[in-house]
């Protein structure tokens, strides 16, 4: 069978199969005779088991001394049994002849015969032997009677000595009983012991009766059991057997004949599976490339698509898109394509991977028999060497896919790279004009953001201010007004912190530059009414659509003609515009230069070379930035692009870069060394343009245009035309605002005209390419530039006019706030000190209640001591007693009220000379507080409009040689220093004493202006003085009042008393 399971041929199959049916049958014959077998020996049970029963019984007869009686009988039977006929007879009459020996000799050889239950005969011998039962009278006709009683005594004896029971004969017992009556013995008589024995020998002779039989039954049976049960054994072995041969030929035969096809189909299909996993392979690299050929198909579509925008773009933004989204686009293809190709190189690697990976493990499928498979070698070696044809086939497919993807990626970027240079030549001359057009923008916009920083900083300052006087306002009106909804505000609250305030305001007239009567710095603006214009408040960042020059639909659009005065969104205090103003402030400007320029070209705008291809480099310049962008995208993803990040920062024309714009390309060099020749004053030659292929895009320069580029040696921006906002840094001017206005328009002028003097370098005798838009020459594009410059300065100017105007409102409301706290001040100080001497007067009067007091209940105590019946002469040392003690209290109580009042007089002249000396200090320290306030006549009064006056008015003035405008009619108060005499300090003296002869005054104060706070508070110093004054007299007229009143009283009591003692004396 083994070998049937191991086959690899068909033909061994078979032959295998036969020598399985025959080994089969082979055990078949053998199950049948082992059956046989075993039949034999089970017929021999029942004699084994009749020799058993014999035997046994055998032994129970020698053991009882017994012989069956028909045991010949039944011997003879057995071999009657065995016998013919005539051997039969001979043997019936031997035995007759031998049945009279035979009776003779069974009386004499047995005593007695036994019948079982069953009827079966056993006779007892004589001989009984050593295990048999004696006759009844044998024991006793062979003992004689004397060895009867001496063994009784020897069993009593022993019974005694070991005290256990025995047994005695009858008589004996009869006699021990008789003998002593106190010994009881169990004794049993030998009868019925032997009486027993018969009952167990007939016992047994009975069950050997009945087990014969019953045990020869038993033995058939069991002979009959074991023969069905070996039959019933063959059967099922048989049944077992029969389909041994069956199986072998299905599950064994036919198994491994299914196993040797469904090995050979399995590597037939894993060959299959390869093979069109590498035509599939094929096939997805021919649909790659031409997914690659469709996609550079749509990319030159593409790339032809942007020619008319470009042409018509209105912002540099545009080309700059333009140009990056080719550059995107050429990312984007080739990102494409290396997309796909990763993918497909990925895939493949995969794919062949997975096809090696699969043969390994297809390989390694086949397992030998030996190693828990169902291979066997032969199978193993062919099936390896049509895989290893396989993996060959593998190894050429990858071979003939990588060699045609090798070089792919750069034959696509070559021609995606081509294309994109063909496109970018075409638009170079609108990426310079448009790039200088929204440098302008991007500077006049940069200039107003600053100017509305400045602004902003401005308004948030006058905006702190006014929130500062209404905090004051509120925090005086609290402070005089108390009320519980208010917060709670002390005076010293209110001018300790005027400090600050005034700082505030001092810093405003600092930022301002409005102090005293300096003048502003002279401010060389000529501004023409007729052709200055206000910007508008347009958001767009077009220079087209803000209309440089002009509009780019329309020549004859009227020009907006405003006055120069007129505010722009970035002099409204404290006001932003809605929107971005720089597209209107362009479109103004230009239409009005467009009206001087009869229609003609307008402002140019310089081009940065980084975005332009270089200044002097001509087309080369160009195409060798290109060139650079293009080595630039082989970069890593991550890395930065130096140049563009530099066009970006420059590209907002404003900081540090403003005199020095970056400039890229093979031309930095000589333009930067220019720009520093220019500030230095140094004479500067043409420079010619140079770099790779420089001369490639402009035509060669003749008499008729260098006539026309004679600006370009010419130091144009340094000429004191263009000086209009100053010639060099004041350290001064970023101190104030208009200063800080200036610089900010100098910077942006400096810048703008040094951008367009390299523009028109650059550009040559090329025309615009954009006439409706651009100039010409350089001095058009400068002249509209410098009047927007100077309406901006012109509106910084009008709104500082405005502030100062508005900050000398806010001084006076200052003043005027200023002037109520000195009142409030003192008022707190005067009820302070007024409560202080009311709790003072309370305090001492308290105090001495307490000895009053006691003095009153003495004082009550004689008076009713004090009776008639004190007068008798016996009883008049006790009236004298009386007498006595009421003296005594009389004088205590006048020295007690004159130390009262003594007393508060003290008090109230102290707290006198402490108001004055509080007063004093307080009104020193308001005048020098107050000295530092800034007051509305110390800032300039702005350009007001004059009052209009009637003409008789003027005609008057003009006669009396009066001016015409008072310069101080606004003056509040008259100004300038002042001196500010002290109170005095010892004028408050008790009315008893003498008043000074010379009273001591505080010290003079002299403050550096006059203020109405100055005024208020020399006024309610004064005024409070002298109401401090006035209670000061009224405490001390009611401390002598009441100290009158209690004398009074008590010189009325004492003179009373007196009286009552009199009349009890005259009584005996």
């Amino acid at each position: 069978m083994d070998k049937l399971r191991q086959e690899s041929t068909e033909a061994g199959l078979k032959h295998q199969l036969s020598r399985a049916l025959d080994t089969l049958k082979a055990i078949e014959g053998t199950y049948r005779k082992f059956k046989d077998e075993q039949l034999v020996e089970v017929r021999t049970y029942p004699k084994l088991v009749e020799e058993e029963v014999e035997n046994l019984e055998r032994a129970v007869c020698e053991y009882f001394g017994l012989e069956r009686a028909d045991k010949k009988k039944v011997e003879k039977k057995k071999v009657k049994a065995n016998l013919k006929p005539a051997e039969l007879a001979k043997i019936k009459a031997a035995q007759e002849a031998r049945l009279s020996e035979e009776d003779e000799w069974i009386r004499t050889a047995f005593r007695e015969i036994l019948f079982t239950s069953r009827g079966s005969e056993f006779r007892v011998l004589t001989e009984a032997g050593v295990h048999g039962i004696p006759p009844p009278d044998a024991e006793s006709l062979q003992q004689p009677p004397a060895a009867t009683n001496q063994q009784s005594a020897n069993q009593q004896e022993s019974q005694a000595k070991h005290g256990y029971i025995t047994l005695l004969p009858a008589d004996a017992t009869d006699k021990a009983a008789e003998e002593d009556e106190n010994v009881r013995s169990a004794a049993v008589p030998r009868r019925t012991i032997l009486e027993a024995k018969i009952a167990i020998r007939q016992n047994f002779l009975d069950f050997l009766d009945s087990w014969r039989p019953e045990a020869a039954q038993r033995g058939a049976g069991i002979v009959r059991a074991k023969t069905e049960e070996l039959e019933a054994e063959l059967r099922l072995r048989l049944h077992l057997h029969e389909p041994r041969a069956r199986r072998a030929e299905l599950d064994v035969h036919n198994v491994r004949a299914a196993e040797l096809v469904m090995h050979s189909e399995r590597v037939t299909r894993h060959t299959k599976g390869v093979q069109q996993t590498l035509d599939a392979m094929k096939a997805e690299f021919a649909a790659m490339n031409e997914e690659h050929e469709r996609l550079m198909r749509e990319f030159a579509t593409k790339i032809d698509g942007m020619t008319e925008a470009y042409t018509s773009a209105t912002k540099s933004a545009k080309l700059v898109t333009l140009s990056s989204q080719c550059t995107t686009e050429v990312e984007t293809l080739m990102e494409g394509i290396r997309t796909s190709l990763r993918k497909f190189r990925q895939g493949l690697d995969n794919k062949l991977q997975m096809l090696r990976e699969a043969n390994a493990r297809f390989v390694k499928s086949f397992k030998l028999f030996s190693e828990g498979g169902n291979f066997c070698p032969e199978e193993v070696d062919d099936y390896r060497k049509r895989l290893d044809k396989m993996t060959s086939r593998v190894d050429a497919a990858e071979s003939s896919i990588l060699s045609e993807l090798e070089g792919m990626e750069k034959k696509r970027l070559d021609a995606a790279n081509a294309k994109v240079r063909e496109f970018e030549e075409q638009f170079r001359n609108h990426m310079v004009d448009l790039v200088f057009m929204e440098k302008v923008a991007r500077w006049l916009t940069n200039t107003q953001v600053k100017i509305k920083a400045e602004v902003s900083d401005s308004n948030s300052q006058s905006l702190k201010l006014v929130e500062t006087l209404d905090s004051l306002a509120k925090r005086v009106d609290a402070c005089a007004r108390p009320n519980l909804d208010k917060e709670t505000v002390r005076p010293e609250d209110l001018y300790g912190g005027l400090h600050d305030i005034f700082d505030m305001f001092n810093d405003r007239s600092v930022y301002l530059n409005c102090i005293g009567t300096q003048k502003p710095p002279p401010v060389v603006v000529t501004v023409d009414e007729a052709t200055a214009a206000a910007p508008a408040a347009g958001s767009s960042s077009s220079p087209e659509a803000a209309g440089i020059g002009g509009t780019a639909t329309s020549r004859q659009q009227q020009i907006v003609r405003l006055p120069s005065t007129q505010p722009t969104p970035v002099s409204r205090p404290g006001k932003q515009p809605p929107e971005e103003p720089s597209a209107g402030v362009i479109k103004r400007i230009m239409r009005t230069q467009r009206a001087r320029a009869h229609g003609g070209s307008e402002v140019v705008i310089e081009a940065d070379r980084d975005e332009a291809g270089g200044a002097g480099g001509g087309a080369g310049g160009l195409a060798g930035a290109k060139d650079r962008k293009l080595a630039a995208r082989k970069k890593k993803p991550g890395d930065a692009e130096p140049q563009q990040e530099q066009q970006t920062s420059q590209a907002a024309g404003t900081g540090d870069n403003t005199h020095t714009p970056s400039l890229q390309g093979p031309g930095h060099a000589s333009v930067t060394k220019m720009a520093s020749r220019r500030e230095s004053g140094e004479p500067q030659q043409q420079q010619q343009p140079t770099g790779g292929g420089g001369g490639g895009a402009h035509p060669p320069v003749n008499r008729r245009t260098s006539a026309s580029r004679k600006f370009v040696a010419k130091n144009q921006r340094l000429d004191k035309k263009y000086m209009v906002f100053g010639e060099g840094e004041d350290p001064a001017e970023a101190q104030h605002f208009l200063g800080r206005v200036r610089r900010i328009c100098r910077e942006a002028l400096d810048g703008m005209l040094l951008a367009a003097e390299l523009y028109y370098r650059q550009k040559g005798s090329r025309p615009v390419t954009r006439p409706q838009a651009l100039h010409e020459t350089f001095d058009q594009c400068s002249e509209v530039i410098i009047s927007k410059l100077q309406a901006y300065f012109g509106q910084a100017d009008a709104y500082h006019n405005s502030c100062v105007i508005e900050l000398r409102n806010q001084l006076e409301r200052l003043e005027r706030l200023a002037e109520q706290i000195p009142r409030l001040a003192f008022e707190d100080l005067y009820n302070r000190c007024v409560q202080s001497v009311r709790a003072g007067l309370d305090r001492l009067s308290a105090e001495a209640a307490s000895a009053l007091t006691e003095l009153e209940q003495r004082r009550r105590k004689h008076e009713e001591t004090l009776s008639p019946a004190l007068g008798h002469p016996e009883r008049l040392h006790r009236l004298e007693a009386v007498c006595r003690a009421e003296q005594q209290r009389h004088e205590e109580l006048l020295a007690a009220l004159a130390a009262l009042k003594t007393d508060k007089q003290e008090l109230v002249v102290r707290e006198a000379d402490s108001f004055a000396s509080q007063v004093s200090q307080l009104s020193e320290l308001l005048f020098i507080k107050l000295d530092s306030l800034l007051t509305a006549d110390e800032v300039e009064r702005g350009r007001v409009p004059p009052d209009l006056l009637p003409t008789a008015d003027l005609l008057r003035k003009q006669m009396a040689g009066e001016p015409l405008h008072d310069p101080n009619k606004d003056q509040l108060i008259p100004r300038g220093k002042a001196n500010w005499s002290g109170l005095p300090l010892n004028e408050f003296q008790p009315p008893e004493q003498q008043p000074p002869k010379t009273l001591r005054c505080a010290t003079l104060t002299v403050t550096a202006k006059t203020t109405m706070a100055h005024n208020e508070t020399d006024k309610a110093r004064r005024e409070f003085y002298a109401a401090f004054k006035e209670f000061f007299y009224e405490v001390m007229e009611e401390i002598r009042r009441a100290a009158a009143e209690a004398d009074t009283l008590e010189a009325r009591w004492f003179d009373n008393w007196q009286k009552s003692v009199q009349r009890i004396r005259e009584l005996y």
